[in-house]
């Protein structure tokens, strides 16, 4: 898109989104513009030249004069051309309220910038200052612009606020609104003429990195793979009117042997798990999808049999060059000096090992452009990705200057320069690519994925390095893909979770299984001394218990011993007693055998009279 004055042109450009929700042709559009310059300006005589000034001026437009004149021609019997001036021979109606608009829309806007301010402030705690709410604008404006790939800081905030407040439907409205605006002021980067046709015939070659690769197969989630689908349609499109006007495709598929290495080692890295090897192994968002079902290795082969059939069918192609032969020396992106200067600015934040991968990438995009292109329709070649690190390195000043066109591009930017050219016939809001809330969810999701990636990446070097255990860093590892479970549905009740996550370091998630851990020992110390004491006292009181239980026992012995003393004596007391009676009434031996048993049975029925039975008696007894 042209350079546009920032402070000017978010309300400018929603409002050009709003007039063209009506009428898709942008020099219509663009024409009503110019109609309220000339009311405005109570411009009788003016050239295309002047009319580009006053466009900059008023709404911070960056036009070429030739689409300006182009959009002159819609004007009807109320301006004519004569000798490379324009001349107003009729009132020029405007239609609509232009300033009243403009007004609305600005205040609307400034209030959604004040709100986002307030929301990274109740972030930060503590207020931004002025320097930080400017940065803060031109995060916003470059998120309308660019989906979210600048590298600033409040990108993912700005994002955050969005997914949070995504059922505020003015306010989605109206950044929808931009969006749609930015969307199709774009197509000012094409002549009246390219424009008109309607028709894709720039060739393009595209590179995709292993993550959109894996999106487009799924293993990234629906979001993902939603995004990229649709960028693959509108290609097909393209490609089959191209094989049938020229048999050739224009725009081709492509992915670098540096991807296709780290594709089987990706594999390669999802069969150990599935052989449970002793250690611990990444697992990100793409790996669970990938090993989710398989039972053994085989399983995983077809899979990536699987794999890279689907990206044949898409029509990709492997590219086997060797990019390190002399003859491309004088194509490379710069010194090796500068190169280094740059590792040195980014070393706190990506290892030395990620930005030669990333810059080999790049190196291999500026070989294959040949020379720096400062349009996109003449760069060609474009390493597709949504890696951030590759776009901080790709516009890094010392790599980028003088408006060269970037190596790398995310998915929306082609989706855009393709959708706008070919004029599909849907409306931008139909369009799931350019929603502004699956974009903010596509932002946290990276931000997300490409955290969890970099911190997997640290526990497996700290384990490596023998400075956390095998138990440390499968439990961090466990903790870490809880996160790639959130970042597949971001929604405004986990966001800010996922916001917080990406900004957490992995020391930190070390730090907390190792208070978790020192808790769970002192719970278990206290427990084995509880369950020790708990031993003492049950052996204390099962020995007293046993004590008791013998003296008891002792002391009915003694008594039942004492009862059958008592009854002993009772008997030869009443055998004597008898016998002294009969001796006294001089009866015979039968008579008092006779007379004990009588007495005997007597005391028997007394005691069964008071419900004593004497077999019981005597078993108590005895």
């Amino acid at each position: 898109m042209q350079t546009i004055e920032q402070k000017k042109c978010l309300a400018s450009i929603a409002l050009f989104g709003e007039i063209s929700k009506k009428n898709y042709d942008i020099y219509i559009t663009l024409s009503i513009f110019i109609r309220y310059l000339i009311a405005q300006n109570k411009l009788y005589d003016f050239s295309a030249l002047e009319i580009k000034r006053d466009l900059s001026t008023s709404f911070g437009f960056s036009i070429p004069e030739n689409v300006i004149k182009n959009a002159l021609k819609r004007f009807s019997g109320e301006v004519i051309l004569n000798n490379k001036r324009y001349h107003v021979v009729k009132k020029v109606d405007l239609g609509i309220n232009f300033d009243e608009r403009q007004i609305e829309i600005s205040m609307h806007q400034a209030n959604v910038v004040e709100n986002i301010n307030k929301y990274i402030e109740s972030k930060y705690k503590r207020l931004l200052n002025t320097t930080e709410k400017e940065a803060v604008f031109n995060s916003i404006y470059n998120f309308l612009l660019d989906g979210g790939y600048s590298t600033d800081i409040y990108t993912k905030y700005i994002s955050s606020y969005v997914i949070e407040n995504s059922e505020n439907k003015e306010l989605i409205a109206s950044l929808n609104i931009v969006k749609e605006g930015v969307l199709l002021f774009s197509g000012f980067q094409y002549s009246p003429e390219e424009y008109s046709k309607n028709t894709w015939n720039f060739p393009l070659v595209l590179y995709f990195d292993t993550e959109i690769l894996f999106s487009l197969y799924g293993f990234n989630g629906e979001l993902y793979k939603t995004l990229v689908l649709e960028l693959i349609e509108l290609i097909n499109k393209v490609n089959k009117k191209s094989l049938k006007e020229t048999s050739v495709k224009i725009i081709k598929l492509k992915y670098f042997d540096e991807i296709k290495n780290e594709i089987d080692t990706f594999f390669r890295a999802a069969i150990s798990i599935i052989k449970c090897e002793d250690r611990p192994v990444q697992r990100t968002q793409a790996m669970k999808n990938v090993i989710n079902g398989c039972e053994t290795h085989v399983d995983v082969l077809r899979k990536k049999a699987l794999f890279f059939e689907k990206l044949e069918s898409y029509g990709f192609e492997h590219d086997t060059e060797d990019y390190y032969k002399l003859e491309y020396h004088q194509y490379n992106i710069e010194s090796k000096e500068i190169i280094e200067q740059i590792f040195a600015e980014y070393e706190s934040r990506y290892s030395k090992v990620e930005m030669e991968y990333g810059m080999n990438l790049l190196n291999k995009i500026s070989i294959l452009r040949r020379e720096k292109k400062d349009k996109f329709i003449d760069a060609k070649y474009f390493l597709v990705t949504a890696n951030s690190m590759y776009f901080e390195l790709a516009n890094h000043s010392l790599i980028i200057n003088g408006g060269i066109v970037p190596a790398v591009s995310p998915v929306e930017l082609i989706t855009e320069k393709i959708w706008i050219k070919i004029n599909t016939g849907l409306a931008p809001s139909k369009v799931k690519s350019f929603d502004v809330i699956l974009r903010s969810q596509f932002v946290v999701s990276t931000q997300m994925n490409i955290s969890v990636t970099k911190k997997m990446a640290e526990v497996e070097k700290l384990y490596k390095e023998e400075k956390i255990n095998i138990n440390q860093a499968n439990a961090v590892l466990t903790e870490l893909r809880q996160y790639i479970a959130i970042s597949e549905n971001i929604n405004q009740e986990n966001v800010e979770q996922g916001i917080e996550f990406t900004e957490t370091s992995i020391n930190k998630f070390i730090e907390n299984y190792n208070i978790l851990e020192e808790k769970v020992q002192k719970v278990e110390s206290e427990n084995d001394r509880i369950a020790e004491d708990l031993k003492r006292k049950n052996e204390r009181l099962f020995f007293f218990e046993q004590r008791e239980e013998k003296r008891q026992n002792q002391i009915k012995f003694v008594i039942k011993i004492f009862k059958r003393t008592i009854v002993l004596t009772l008997s030869i007391l009443f055998i004597l007693l008898v016998y002294y009676i009969n001796t006294q009434r001089s009866i015979g031996w039968v008579s008092y055998i006779l007379y004990t048993i009588g007495t005997i049975s007597s005391l028997i029925g007394i005691l069964r009279a008071f419900g004593i039975e004497i077999k019981a008696v005597f078993r108590k007894l005895f």
